[in-house]
């Protein structure tokens, strides 16, 4: 029997040109495949100090008032970093609830500043025009307001359902990167096969010549 292509190839020839071709499709997936995997390892362990980062934040609210204007900056450079990756795509909307809700949080805070700032700029003036009469008024400190305990449980439901599922997602990874390099290894038998078929059968032709 006679294996064509395309290209005009026929039989072992047709073979080996098939099997370069599929080849290179295999490899260019298990290049991506491996990709994926990797970048999805990344986004698990960043999702991960995300996770601690907001419980700390919320516990040192009087401690660490740094705590959740930093950590809506470090949600943001992770939403710029995987929000258009195709490989985080099943897992991005989950941390996105949370970068909403610490975004929204901050803000909150940053207006409420603004109108304690505001109140005693206006004390402050009233003092002075008055004659400073009395005490002068003084800027009180704005203390960050932690989340009420069942909203922080549920950020940090959500946050440890998408750990959990990229450590499922990895495990399927890693099965279907073993199938694709046993299918090149099987496919590169086969081309090997080929090969050593052939240069059999050349040195039997070139033994008969002798």
């Amino acid at each position: 029997m006679s294996i064509a292509t395309n290209g005009g190839f026929s039989g072992d020839n047709a073979l080996l040109a098939f099997a370069a071709i599929q080849q290179g499709r295999m490899n260019d997936e298990l290049s991506e495949s491996m990709r994926r995997a990797d970048v999805r390892s990344q986004m698990a362990q960043d999702v991960a100090d995300i996770k601690a980062h907001l419980e700390q934040a919320n516990r040192g609210v009087d401690k660490f008032p740094e705590g959740f204007p930093n950590l809506d900056a470090e949600l943001s450079a992770f939403m710029e970093k995987y929000g258009d990756e195709p490989a985080c795509a099943d897992m991005i909307d989950t941390v996105k609830i949370v970068a909403d809700s610490v975004h929204l949080h901050v803000q909150e805070h940053n207006e409420d500043l603004s109108k304690a700032a505001a109140q005693f700029a206006a004390d402050h003036g009233k003092w002075a025009a008055t004659g400073k009469h009395g005490a002068e008024p003084t800027m009180p400190p704005l203390a960050w307001k932690a989340y009420e305990d069942k909203d922080i449980e549920t950020m940090i439901t959500h946050l440890q359902d998408t750990i959990d599922a990229s450590g499922t997602n990895d495990q399927l990874a890693m099965i279907h990167l073993k199938q694709l390099n046993d299918n090149i290894n099987n496919s590169s038998g086969m081309v090997s096969g080929i090969i050593e078929s052939r240069q059999n059968a050349l040195a039997s032709i070139v033994n008969n010549l002798a």
